[in-house]
């Protein structure tokens, strides 16, 4: 695992010297992500550089040293990421006449580039991975992600100068980036926590989309997939179903131990973060199936009972007999990491799971250099308890004549638009049933447009009036979502998979363990386990009202019967307690009058009726305000970026 950077002037102004200083410094400025080497590579005449960061993961030697030529020396690639089946490649390489130098699965994907070109390599690959191609006889530059989106890129212009890295820091270190606040993501964020791609918080900076190729050229830039998502879907819906429950548990039994198999290949140790959830739990009873020695697993741990999952995750260690570490967490590491996270993630972020996940990552790495987690588990399989409602009560709204469906919809859109007027929050019940209502009156059973256009509604209501006529102007999409997805349950599972998995739950897993210096790998995430969960008859994920039945009922199989009941689990911290009483100096300090109506960006007014409702009803609004919370610490980052400058 790396982080990579770079430029290109299309104008080729530069000089050697240069280049290699700029490029470096971007690097550098990564080196969290790669603590073990660093390289550079330049071409004067082109007015391209490339460099590289190295977090070394299997070949520990100077043949996996980046920037790395291909044995042709037509193409250079800066790669992050982990290829887990380069050994096939490899094999089907040799046949086809390649030699290989080193151990790494670089070599071997940049063998596989030239010997089938970019786009099929990139096919064939199982991994996670975000790479910057340089092409030196098209004079072309590729910027690609994974099929999921495991691994981020950002890129964008600044004149005619192309400026790419693994994270917004990298480009904060080329003397020509002074980015302006791009007021269409601030919304964004605040609408679901977090900065959806293709967008990214500055203006003209974007992410690359998951399973897509950036071409660079002179004369523009353009996009490819290499892997189509709503394609894939369509093809296992309309293959042959899995109907039997023993079927569907022998298949992920045998898909999630390969995976953890391939995704335990590495010359450097390997542990686990388990979380006491369904997922890590059956990821660690696979690890240990594969150990030769107890696993490490790591797991962390707080005072408030009913959200510690300390107690699980020991008993789980036990049971499978890991070697189990719990990491306790209190009110002052939430204080002490603020700054910290605002710098990991570059962007305003506010899934608070992620200082767990940062705590557990920075104590594994004492330990471990690669950890596995359960991530994705509830994505694929219907965990969450918004697809599992949209399941309970779909049924019963889509037999309503839509005229029915039309007019009770806009009747909560009102009642809804009402409350939150007078500074109320409308009740999970009705944001369940509008939502849902919404949905079925569309002729597609689609949520994201729905969520689009109330979120950004809502989200608008903290700023300034001029800010918030701009956000209501702007243009509101919806994704597509394959046409042979027809139920509720589906298309919010569809919604989690192409949206919150990869803006959300990958971004957190990447920023936290990288700025540890750790690699996190997700067995679940794999392209024959996303084939597979939609080939499952719905029934079988849903049996007995609970989401990801049969796999609780293969977890049975390895702890026993009483542990596949439990509920789910994830790294979580009981913030409404913590903003209410040990944290709220600091709440204070971040919300303060002055502090706002210098910054200029929110509606004082507003922030305080979003005080006094979390005063009366914290649980309700305390999702809002860690929001505002960490806006504000971000802006503040952004300052002393800006000062750090001039």
């Amino acid at each position: 695992m790396c982080g990579i950077a770079g430029y290109w002037d299309l104008d080729a102004r530069a000089k050697v010297e240069e280049l290699l200083t700029i490029a470096t410094a971007m690097a550098d400025a990564l080196s969290l992500r790669g603590p073990d080497d660093s390289g550079a590579w330049v071409d004067e005449r082109a007015g391209i550089a490339l460099s590289h960061r190295r977090l070394s993961i299997l070949d520990l030697s100077p043949l996996g040293h980046q920037p790395m030529v291909s044995a042709c020396g037509r193409y250079v690639i800066t790669f992050n990421g982990e290829i887990y089946n380069f050994h096939e490649l490899r094999s089907d390489l040799i046949v086809r006449g390649q030699t290989f130098r080193s151990r790494s699965d670089t070599e071997v994907l940049l063998a596989a580039i030239a010997v089938w070109g970019l786009e099929v390599a990139l096919s064939r690959a199982d991994g996670m991975f975000a790479l910057a191609l340089w092409d030196t006889i098209t004079q072309r530059l590729y910027l690609c992600r994974d099929r999921f989106g495991e691994k981020p890129l950002y890129y964008g212009f600044v004149g005619r100068t192309l400026l790419f890295g693994s994270e917004l820091k990298a480009l904060w270190k080329h003397p020509s980036f002074n980015p302006r606040i791009d007021c269409q993501a601030v919304a964004d964020f605040f609408a679901s926590g977090y900065v959806s791609c293709p967008r990214a918080i500055f203006e003209g900076v974007h992410q690359v989309k998951p399973a897509t190729i950036v071409t660079v050229s002179r004369h523009g830039v353009q996009e490819c997939a290499f892997w189509d998502i709503g394609a894939t879907i369509t093809r296992a819906l309309d293959a042959t179903p899995i109907k039997s429950e023993n079927a569907a548990i022998e298949e992920l039994d045998s898909l999630l131990l390969a995976s953890v198999r391939s995704r335990s290949i590495s010359d450097v140790p390997v542990g686990l973060f388990l979380s006491g959830g369904i997922d890590s739990g059956l990821v660690a009873a696979a690890m240990q199936r594969v150990s030769s020695s107890p696993v490490c697993s790591f797991t962390v741990g707080l005072a408030d009972e009913k959200l510690s999952e300390a107690e699980d995750a020991g008993w789980v260690a036990r049971k499978l007999g890991t070697k189990h570490e719990t990491i306790w967490l209190e009110p002052d590491d939430l204080l002490r990491l603020m700054p910290r996270f605002c710098e990991m993630y570059d962007e305003p972020f506010a899934d608070v799971a992620a200082l767990p996940t940062y705590l557990i990552a920075k104590q594994a790495r004492k330990t471990v250099t690669v950890a596995l987690t359960g991530d994705g588990g509830d994505e694929l399989f219907g965990g969450y308890k918004t697809i599992l409602n949209a399941r309970r009560y779909f049924s019963k709204i889509v037999k309503l004549s839509s005229p029915l469906k039309n007019a009770i919809a806009f009747l909560l859109s009102l009642l809804q638009n009402s409350r939150t007027a007078n500074g109320g929050e409308p009740r999970s019940l009705w944001q369940a049933r509008f939502r849902l209502l919404a949905l079925a009156s569309a002729p597609h059973p689609w949520p994201s447009l729905y969520d689009a256009v109330y979120r950004n509604e809502q989200s608008a209501r903290f700023f300034t009036p001029g800010f918030r006529a701009r956000l209501l102007s702007a243009e509101v999409r919806a994704s597509d979502v394959p046409q042979r997805v027809h139920s509720a349950e589906d298309a919010f599972m569809f919604y989690c998979q192409s949206t919150t998995l990869p803006d959300k739950h990958f971004c957190k897993v990447d920023r936290a363990t990288m700025a540890s210096g750790l690699e996190a790998r997700l067995p679940f995430i794999n392209p024959a386990m996303f084939e597979f969960s939609w080939r499952i008859r719905r029934s079988l994920l849903f049996s007995g009202g609970l989401g990801k039945a049969f796999a609780r009922k293969l977890l049975a199989r390895h702890l026993g019967p009483e542990y596949a009941a439990l509920p789910k689990r994830g790294f979580d911290v009981p913030l409404s307690a913590w903003l209410a009483s040990p944290l709220r100096d600091w709440v204070e300090s971040l919300v303060s009058e002055q502090r706002i109506s210098q910054e200029g960006w929110l509606d004082y007014r507003r922030i305080v009726q979003l005080r006094n409702r979390f005063a009366v009803h914290p649980r309700q609004a305390r999702n809002e305000l860690w929001n505002v919370l960490v806006f504000q610490s971000w802006i503040a980052q952004v300052g002393r970026l800006r000062s750090a400058r001039n």
